[in-house]
């Protein structure tokens, strides 16, 4: 979602960092996916009781957050920078822009899937469940 917004958003604005606009589409990016990824987290781990929030939560959920992105940007943003480096990277107006930024999203995927099957890991043995809430429970007879 951050990319679909991100690289129109600062190609159509000019936005430029250091002269590149590179940098402008990585940090915009980066932002705006923390920012979604952080709202989603607190959203999906309030197990519907909207309000039900503490600081320790929130503090969590944005550190996880960043860590998520950060890990994720070290792949895709590296291949941009190796397309960049290179004179590999098109224009944006492209059809091979498009299917260079897939190959940076798998690798991002890549660098950020050992945190996010840790964190499934731990958030899945740490889960209590409360009994008569819907858990199935074993019959016997």
């Amino acid at each position: 979602m951050a990319h679909l917004v991100g690289v129109p958003v600062v190609f159509g604005a000019g936005w430029t960092i250091a002269g590149l606009t590179l940098w402008a589409v990585a940090l915009f990016i980066l932002v705006l996916a923390t920012v979604l990824l952080f709202v989603f987290e607190l959203a999906a781990s309030s197990n519907g009781q909207p309000g039900k929030t503490s600081g320790l939560k929130i503090g969590a959920t944005a550190l996880v957050a960043i860590a998520t992105v950060i890990l994720f940007d070290i792949g895709m943003v590296g291949w941009m920078v190796f397309l960049h480096l290179n004179n590999f990277m098109p224009p944006p107006t492209d059809i091979v822009f498009t299917f260079q930024m897939q190959i940076g999203m798998i690798l991002g995927l890549i660098t950020a899937y050992p945190l996010v099957a840790w964190l499934t890991r731990r958030r899945t043995t740490a889960t209590t469940v409360e009994p008569g809430l819907g858990t199935p429970e074993l019959v016997r007879p």
